[in-house]
Protein backbone atom coordinates (compact mmCIF):
# COMPACT_ATOMS: atom_id res chain seq x y z
CA UNK A 1 0.00 0.00 0.00
CA UNK A 2 2.60 2.38 1.32
CA UNK A 3 4.59 1.56 -2.31
CA UNK A 4 1.75 2.64 -4.43
CA UNK A 5 1.20 5.96 -2.40
CA UNK A 6 5.05 6.87 -3.24
CA UNK A 7 4.50 5.60 -7.22
CA UNK A 8 1.49 8.31 -7.22
CA UNK A 9 2.88 10.83 -5.23
CA UNK A 10 5.89 10.94 -8.09
CA UNK A 11 3.89 10.53 -11.15
CA UNK A 12 1.75 13.75 -9.34
CA UNK A 13 4.66 15.71 -9.03
CA UNK A 14 5.58 14.50 -12.91
CA UNK A 15 2.70 15.15 -14.25
CA UNK A 16 2.72 18.61 -12.29
CA UNK A 17 6.81 19.40 -13.79
CA UNK A 18 5.47 18.73 -17.01
CA UNK A 19 2.59 21.27 -17.00
CA UNK A 20 4.77 23.70 -15.77
CA UNK A 21 7.60 23.29 -18.57
CA UNK A 22 4.93 22.74 -21.37
CA UNK A 23 3.31 26.29 -20.18
CA UNK A 24 6.59 27.55 -20.10
CA UNK A 25 7.62 26.40 -23.45
CA UNK A 26 3.93 28.01 -25.14
CA UNK A 27 4.67 31.50 -23.74
CA UNK A 28 8.55 31.35 -24.92
CA UNK A 29 8.40 30.24 -28.10
CA UNK A 30 6.80 33.28 -29.73
CA UNK A 31 9.57 35.32 -28.45
CA UNK A 32 12.19 33.16 -29.84
CA UNK A 33 11.13 32.09 -32.92
CA UNK A 34 13.30 33.76 -35.73
CA UNK A 35 12.28 37.24 -36.89
CA UNK A 36 9.52 38.20 -34.38
CA UNK A 37 6.40 36.29 -34.41
CA UNK A 38 3.43 37.26 -36.82
CA UNK A 39 2.22 37.14 -40.24
CA UNK A 40 4.12 38.83 -43.11
CA UNK A 41 1.72 41.01 -44.76
CA UNK A 42 1.29 43.70 -47.13
CA UNK A 43 1.19 47.57 -46.04
CA UNK A 44 -2.41 48.84 -45.42
CA UNK A 45 -1.50 51.97 -47.94
CA UNK A 46 1.21 52.81 -50.42
CA UNK A 47 3.21 56.32 -49.53
CA UNK A 48 4.02 57.56 -52.99
CA UNK A 49 7.46 59.34 -50.77
CA UNK A 50 8.72 56.18 -49.48
CA UNK A 51 9.15 52.29 -51.18
CA UNK A 52 6.04 50.04 -49.92
CA UNK A 53 7.27 47.50 -48.01
CA UNK A 54 6.09 44.15 -46.25
CA UNK A 55 5.36 44.12 -42.84
CA UNK A 56 5.52 41.47 -39.54
CA UNK A 57 2.38 42.09 -37.64
CA UNK A 58 2.14 40.45 -34.82
CA UNK A 59 -1.20 41.84 -33.98
CA UNK A 60 -3.98 41.70 -36.76
CA UNK A 61 -3.38 44.92 -38.33
CA UNK A 62 -6.71 47.10 -38.56
CA UNK A 63 -6.87 49.21 -42.12
CA UNK A 64 -8.76 52.26 -42.19
CA UNK A 65 -11.18 52.24 -45.55
CA UNK A 66 -9.59 55.48 -46.69
CA UNK A 67 -8.52 54.79 -50.17
CA UNK A 68 -4.95 56.48 -50.52
CA UNK A 69 -3.87 57.78 -54.00
CA UNK A 70 -1.93 54.58 -55.76
CA UNK A 71 -3.27 52.04 -53.65
CA UNK A 72 -4.46 49.94 -55.98
CA UNK A 73 -0.71 49.29 -56.96
CA UNK A 74 -1.00 47.13 -53.87
CA UNK A 75 -2.53 43.82 -55.63
CA UNK A 76 1.22 43.68 -57.84
CA UNK A 77 2.85 43.62 -54.53
CA UNK A 78 3.54 40.28 -52.35
CA UNK A 79 4.94 38.97 -49.00
CA UNK A 80 6.94 36.30 -48.95
CA UNK A 81 7.89 34.67 -45.74
CA UNK A 82 11.12 32.96 -45.94
CA UNK A 83 13.73 32.03 -43.06
CA UNK A 84 11.30 34.20 -40.35
CA UNK A 85 12.33 37.15 -42.65
CA UNK A 86 9.54 39.23 -44.13
CA UNK A 87 10.56 40.14 -47.71
CA UNK A 88 8.82 42.19 -50.50
CA UNK A 89 8.22 40.95 -54.30
CA UNK A 90 7.46 43.89 -56.39
CA UNK A 91 6.92 43.52 -60.08
CA UNK A 92 7.09 45.45 -63.37
CA UNK A 93 3.36 45.93 -62.67
CA UNK A 94 3.84 47.26 -59.26
CA UNK A 95 6.81 49.96 -60.50
CA UNK A 96 4.96 50.79 -63.66
CA UNK A 97 2.07 51.39 -61.15
CA UNK A 98 3.61 53.71 -58.36
CA UNK A 99 5.41 55.68 -61.48
CA UNK A 100 2.25 56.44 -63.04
CA UNK A 101 1.24 57.80 -59.79
CA UNK A 102 4.22 59.52 -59.01
CA UNK A 103 3.80 61.42 -62.31
CA UNK A 104 0.77 62.21 -62.22
CA UNK A 105 0.53 64.09 -58.66
CA UNK A 106 3.66 66.28 -59.59
CA UNK A 107 1.99 67.01 -62.61
CA UNK A 108 -0.93 68.07 -60.40
CA UNK A 109 -3.59 65.81 -61.92
CA UNK A 110 -5.76 65.82 -58.96
CA UNK A 111 -7.35 62.89 -57.24
CA UNK A 112 -9.98 61.65 -60.11
CA UNK A 113 -7.15 62.54 -62.93
CA UNK A 114 -4.36 60.31 -61.53
CA UNK A 115 -7.00 57.62 -60.85
CA UNK A 116 -8.76 57.30 -63.94
CA UNK A 117 -5.23 57.29 -65.80
CA UNK A 118 -3.19 55.30 -64.12
CA UNK A 119 -6.00 52.66 -61.70
CA UNK A 120 -5.16 49.39 -63.38
CA UNK A 121 -7.79 47.07 -63.85
CA UNK A 122 -8.22 43.86 -60.78
CA UNK A 123 -5.68 41.16 -61.30
CA UNK A 124 -8.05 37.79 -61.43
Amino acid sequence: MKTWMIILAVLAVLLVVAVIVAVVAIWLLPLLSPGGSGQCQKPCHISLDSPASCVRATEPMACTMMYGLGDACLQYLHCVDTGGSCNTVTSPEFDECVACYKTCAASEGGFEGCENLCRPSPVQ
